[in-house]
């Protein structure tokens, strides 16, 4: 900020809901609208997520300082005119000026920091980018199988837009109760209408092509269960017909299938940057019927996002989630491997999980292993990058025992690594039924050890230790566990692996 002897403009822009020309404490503040400085210098600022503006370094001289006027909106403050003349007399001035508007049609909701996805919930006479989200720092991206860029948005449609700070979103327009989109088979993005409206009651033409999940964004793709004004979402679609967002009872709109789902309590595992980026995914136990596990897909990611974790298929990697369904009948260990992409800083894992009377171990990158239950969080350590390098792929993995089976392992085992082949990073994981000490070394094809993972005592239980390989050529290698017994036996496994470049 400049010296405080250096003479300035400066104030903000308030909703004054009682409409008295003064603001009160709760009365919001309102972000980007336009204030004009005229004078010996000219200048134009957005007010900020606080609602202020501040034109510095003025020369002396008489300026005139106005408000931008918009539609729908009715000045309050000051009491005459959108402007104040002001004149700069001493180096040292500060002016204060401040507005306040009020309209009988406002209407606001929250975007955050970075991507979000919006749309417009009230009918507005500007919709173009600029006139219904003037702060935005990139163009309005529509998703039609691939990213296109929008100038002119339309109603009941979602865009990808990135903001500078989070603020409140100001529109003053007509409520709209019911919004139709046209969809194509597979991801669409979907605006919202005035008023929350619950996934289960989304009905679409033709009935039953909706898939289980919709999912909004806040700092990372979430599971959705209410779609919130002035917000987009994912949805997928099994083939090509509408959406129909509506907040008018379904019973009252006939010849129109409703979409229900019953939404299960869905168990929450995050992996959070420094910079407030998240990666959520999510376990469902409450598949009453299913006796195995599935990985429902993902949505694409936010246009240019590179931070991102997904469950993977233990076969070949290719599918990729954000929500496991492991049914109640499912009498067996369930391994679901993780993979953490452009995770350049430090890593916080956090959970919220009751288990469903089942044990949940996550386990992998930066020696974690824990039993998760309730709500809580552990920090990793950050792997750093290679030279000139992209951030490293991490790799967990998530254990959901068969109920009633203890975390304990009944005896030694050494997994294959996932994923395999690799490039890279991989995951070994192996199980102690007593505590003992254990050796897990790496081999290459001629017996010579190239590296030692671990050599050291470890608990019982399922444990998981990442292999990182970016400093040796592709080829055949193995790797071979030693553990004590605890009955002065000893256990000893070896398996290959294989890193292709």
């Amino acid at each position: 900020p400049p010296p405080p002897d250096v003479p300035k403009i400066k104030g903000s822009l308030f909703f004054d809901q009682n409409q008295n020309g003064t603001r009160g404490a709760s009365e919001p503040a309102m972000a980007g609208w336009n204030v004009t400085l005229a004078g010996p210098q000219n200048a134009v600022l957005l007010t900020d997520s606080s609602g202020a503006f501040s034109f510095d370094a003025l020369p002396l001289g008489n300026y005139t300082v106005t408000l931008q006027q918009k539609s729908g909106w009715n000045r309050t403050l000051p009491a005459s005119s959108y402007s104040y003349s002001v004149s700069i007399d001493s180096a040292g001035q500060t002016t204060t000026v401040n507005f306040g508007l009020y309209s009988p049609t406002a209407f606001g909701f929250d975007v955050s920091r970075f991507w979000n996805i919006v749309s417009v919930p009230v009918t507005v006479p500007d919709l173009t980018v600029d006139g219904v989200f003037p702060l935005h720092i990139t163009a309005a991206y529509a998703f039609n199988l691939v990213y296109v860029e929008k100038t002119v948005l339309d109603y009941g449609a979602g865009y990808w837009i990135k903001f500078p700070f989070g603020h409140t979103v100001w529109l003053s327009g007509g409520t709209i109760q019911t919004d139709t989109t046209d969809v194509v088979k597979g991801w669409n993005v979907v605006g919202s209408v005035s008023t929350p409206v619950p996934v289960a009651n989304l009905q679409t033409i033709p009935p039953a092509i909706l898939s289980p999940y919709v999912y909004g964004y806040q700092n990372g793709s979430i599971v959705t269960e209410t779609i919130e004004p002035g917000l987009g979402y994912w949805v997928h679609v099994t083939e090509a017909g509408q959406v129909i967002v509506s907040s008018v009872p379904s019973g009252e709109m006939d010849g129109v299938a409703n979409a229900a789902r019953v939404g299960p309590r869905l168990e929450r595992i995050s992996f959070g940057l420094a910079s407030g980026e998240t990666a959520n995914l999510y376990l469902n136990l409450s598949e009453t019927e299913s006796s195995g596990w599935s990985i429902s897909p993902a949505p694409p990611p936010a246009p240019d996002e590179r931070f991102g974790a997904f469950f993977v298929d233990a076969g070949d990697g290719s599918a990729r989630g954000l929500v496991a369904t492991v049914g109640e009948k499912t009498r067996t260990t369930v391994d679901l491997p993780i993979l953490v992409r452009g995770a350049e800083s430090a890593l916080t894992v956090s959970w919220d999980v009751q288990g469903a009377g089942r044990d949940i171990i996550i386990s992998g990158d930066g020696g974690l292993r824990r039993t998760i239950t309730g709500a809580g969080a552990v920090e990793l350590n950050n792997q750093g990058n290679p030279a000139g390098g992209a951030a490293p792929d991490r790799i967990f993995a998530l254990r959901v025992l068969p109920e009633g089976q203890s975390a304990v392992p009944e005896s030694f085992t050494l997994a294959q690594n996932f994923p395999n082949p690799f490039n890279s990073t991989t995951l070994i994981n192996f199980s102690l039924p007593v505590p003992g000490h254990v050796k897990l070394e790496i081999f290459n094809i001629v017996g010579e050890i190239v590296e030692t993972l671990t050599d050291d005592a470890m608990e019982s239980g399922a444990h998981s230790v990442p292999f990182e390989a970016s400093v040796l050529p592709s080829g055949m290698y193995f790797y071979r566990m030693t553990a004590d017994g605890g009955d002065g036996g000893r256990f000893t496994a070896t398996k290959k692996l294989l890193l292709i470049r």
